[in-house]
């Protein structure tokens, strides 16, 4: 499921994410106006396709030092099915399928 990243890449090699309002969508990812993923706060209200959202729509994100469970696609989770998040200043290790993972296997993104 983490693919659905790949193309959504800065030129420093981590997911390009933002903050809200959501203003377009791209592969089911909430964008804003400058093409970055909305990730938010829990708790997740619904998966789609084994991402989680909340009410408002952003993918629910947690900043972990390792995940508690793996999904398709090497999708890092936290314990209540966020998507595990690597701290901002853990280099990335290694991509897979074009995405970017830390050493502990959390995806790796441009802000908190």
């Amino acid at each position: 499921m983490s693919s659905v990243f790949q193309g959504l890449i800065s030129a420093a090699g981590r997911i390009k994410n933002g903050a809200a309002p959501i203003t377009q969508y791209f592969r089911g990812l909430p964008l804003n106006a400058a093409g970055e993923v909305v990730f938010g706060a829990g708790p997740v209200t619904r998966f789609d396709q084994g991402m989680p959202f909340n009410a408002a729509g952003a993918i629910v994100g947690i900043q972990a030092a390792n995940p508690s469970d793996y999904g398709p696609g090497a999708t890092p989770y936290g314990p209540n099915g966020e998507i595990g998040i690597a701290a901002l200043a853990a280099p990335v290790s290694n991509f897979f399928q074009g995405v970017p993972y830390d050493a502990n296997g959390l995806l790796c993104v441009t802000q908190p």
